[in-house]
């Protein structure tokens, strides 16, 4: 839209606009070479160990290429009552399977607004975004103990959990005027602040509790000089990012994700009595019968819904300058000093409350 063609005071304004709309799906699937109609899925494989090379004089560095386990048909066994049979037979039966979907709708509009004669250009934009997520995990079959492998389209235990935020970005530069004999067009500041938001649709804690989705807000202010005609620019810039429940990777993966359902849970897969946690187990041959393990119903070794179970608070700040001289038309020197200071804090507290309260 362009106004300066009625004066050129009154500026001119871009308009753009962006949706999109998008579906993933992840569908992991883990086998176990194990010996035919045994019965159980963890622990009950034949043992195949498959050596990759390498040796002290190379550190053991892998030097072949791993092979899947081969499978047997029929090959000598020996029973626990001491009689060897001709029937060890292996399959590959499913260990587990774990799906889930994320689908994402985000629009977004742009304005941007050349003013007063192109001396101050101003940014507003408005963003909305949309998430649904779910997960779903095989389950065991009691009679059996195999894994039930989960129907092609079924990504969901459940409706998908959704969120939703709309965040705001806004920037000014002001180009210096020029003023009778004064001209200051070589001189320009700016100012930006932007908002942030992750979708984290589904995501829970160990407890089951949903978890707040990351927020965030960035500043940044802004100084420019463009000297000699053009050939020197340089440009210093001094920002702010805090960040709100980022999810932090360190204490999710493995602690969160892997090892505490791993050692917690009553089992860990498997109808029969395998895959037993390490503190159950302990339980059992204690005799204590009321052993609980302390997490939600449904939570499992490595469940998708824990990868950003737990979050933390992020602050940093830090100033970079970037310095540009134009020796000729096709050669350029350039060069960039940065400098930060970080800061983490508020770190997954309910985790050590729960942590706490287990070893008291």
């Amino acid at each position: 839209l362009d106004l300066t063609k009625y004066n050129k005071w009154f500026g001119r304004f871009v308009f753009t606009g962006f949706a999109e709309d998008r579906r993933t799906t992840n569908d992991f699937i883990d086998y176990n070479a194990q010996q035919a109609a045994a019965g159980t899925t963890v622990g009950g494989g034949p043992g195949v160990v498959t050596y990759t090379g390498g040796n002290s004089a190379n550190n053991y560095f892998t030097s072949n290429t791993a092979i899947l386990p081969t499978l047997f048909t029929d090959v000598p066994f020996l029973n626990p009552n001491g009689t060897v049979t001709k029937n060890f037979t292996t399959v590959y039966a499913l260990k587990e399977e774990e799906k889930d979907i994320t689908k994402l709708t985000t629009t977004a509009v742009v304005v941007q607004a050349y003013l007063l004669d192109n001396l101050a250009v101003g940014t507003f934009g408005l963003r909305r975004d949309v998430d649904k997520a779910g997960f779903a995990a095989s389950s065991t079959d009691s009679a059996s103990g195999l894994q039930l492998p989960l129907p092609t389209s079924d990504f969901s235990t459940g409706p998908l959990t959704t969120v939703q935020a709309q965040t705001k970005t806004y920037g000014v530069v002001l180009h210096g005027p020029k003023i009778g004999e004064v001209n200051l067009k070589w001189l320009s500041v700016g100012y930006d602040q932007s908002q942030n938001f992750i979708p984290n649709a589904g995501s829970i804690d160990l407890l089951g509790n949903s978890t707040a989705d990351p927020t965030g807000t960035t500043k940044d202010y802004s100084i420019m000089v463009d000297l000699f005609g053009g050939r020197l620019n340089a440009k210093i810039d001094w920002y702010t990012t805090v960040a709100a429940n980022a999810a932090d990777a360190t204490v999710n993966f493995p602690l969160v994700q892997w090892t505490i359902p791993f050692e917690v849970n009553e089992n860990n897969g498997g109808g029969n009595g395998s895959g037993v946690g390490a503190y159950a187990d302990l339980a059992h041959q204690v005799g204590f019968a009321g052993y609980q393990s302390g997490l939600a119903p449904g939570i499992t070794t490595g469940d998708p819904r824990l990868a950003n179970a737990y979050t933390s608070s992020q602050q940093s700040k830090g100033m970079e300058f970037e310095l540009t001289y134009n020796v000729t038309k096709n050669w350029r020197v350039f060069g960039t000093v940065t400098r930060q200071q970080a800061e983490e804090s508020n770190i997954a507290p309910s985790l050590t409350s729960f942590i706490n309260g287990r070893i008291a």
